[in-house]
């Protein structure tokens, strides 16, 4: 436990490092310290109703922890559904019988990361539940209009690298995966695949993989400068590995999207980092090499006795920690 939440705390302050230079006072971020829980509250403590639950959004990576929260503390239902019309994806709905339905659909938003930190910047929500930190873009935003974001690590995900299984390549090194983004590598054959071109695809900026590439893989290497490659949107690296039957692609995105918002389990493989494997275990225990964190993002001009500031203590309670493993996501606090 310990050394999990040390680890957790480095890379956060190797972050606000990063952003501190242009931005000082703009993000503030807590961490959490030592084996301490945040307040217990329950969820009866929360005392809250459909009239007073706070505005919130989310990364599409994380809309379905935002609706469990949801559920769980408003007495709705969902259940895990793969529309016909979805292809490959999986998607988490509210039950068509509970009344809170109309609820859900216009107040509990999915706007994506950059979208969910424009609207809490803007006012328009007052917890998000995002993939990252903020970006410069959303840091500057946030800075010409005056305002400090509170950030706090709520559940435990993975950057991860994906394709077909028809691709033998079951792992690389971070060494090897900087090289194929640079076009340093350009064959499979070259790490021990075959003899075949690599198509690395990329996703567009601002986008909650795009960042936690550029910040957690490439560092202060550039990218190689391949725009018929990016990639918009979350299914868009799946939309084009699940056919890739040469198994030239590579792609990334989060271990939490690959493993519960898309049934591709029989094309598209996850690769390892250094001959480790991301999965619920090597998650948990800090095994794997690219850990992530959702966050929970709250401006700090709130008040703290707001209802998105008990929402957010709560989660890093017992109880909130308990729905964050009932989501699927691996408990900060596990």
């Amino acid at each position: 436990m310990k050394g999990k939440l040390l680890s957790i705390i480095f890379a956060v302050l190797l972050l606000t490092i990063v952003f501190s230079g242009c931005f000082e006072d703009t993000l503030k971020e807590e961490t959490i310290k030592g084996e301490v829980i945040y307040e217990n509250l329950t969820i009866e403590d929360l005392d809250f109703t459909i009239d007073n639950y706070p505005k919130t959004d989310s990364s599409t990576s994380a809309y379905p922890l935002n609706y469990i929260i949801a559920c769980n503390i408003l007495n709705s239902s969902y259940i895990w559904t793969q529309p016909y019309y979805l292809n490959y994806q999986r998607s988490l709905v509210i039950s068509s019988s509970d009344t809170n339905i109309s609820y859900f659909i216009e107040d509990i938003n999915i706007s994506g990361t950059h979208g969910s930190y424009v609207n809490l910047i803007d006012g328009n929500a007052d917890l998000i539940l995002v993939a990252r930190l903020p970006s410069e873009d959303e840091l500057s935003h946030a800075n010409n209009n005056s305002i400090e974001l509170v950030a706090k690590p709520v559940a435990l995900d993975a950057f991860v690298f994906i394709t077909n299984i028809a691709n033998p390549v079951d792992s690389l090194t971070i060494q090897e995966i900087q090289d194929i983004y640079t076009k340093s590598i350009t064959n499979w054959s070259q790490v021990g695949g075959n003899p075949i071109n690599i198509t690395a695809y990329q996703r567009n900026k601002n986008s909650g993989s795009q960042e936690l590439m550029e910040t957690l893989v490439m560092k202060d290497l550039k990218m190689a400068n391949t725009p018929e490659l990016i990639e918009y949107g979350m299914g868009g690296p799946f939309d084009q590995l699940i056919y890739d039957s040469e198994g030239s692609g590579i792609a990334y995105t989060v271990y939490y999207y690959k493993e519960f918002l898309t049934n591709t389990s029989a094309s598209i493989k996850m690769i390892g980092v250094n001959g480790i494997l991301p999965n619920y275990g090597n998650i948990s225990n800090m095994e794997y090499e690219y850990i992530s964190e959702v966050y929970s993002v709250i401006r700090s001009n709130l008040n703290p006795e707001s209802t998105a500031y008990k929402l957010r203590d709560w989660l890093l309670g017992i109880d909130g920690q308990g729905v964050v493993k009932e989501s699927g996501y691996v408990p900060i606090l596990e």
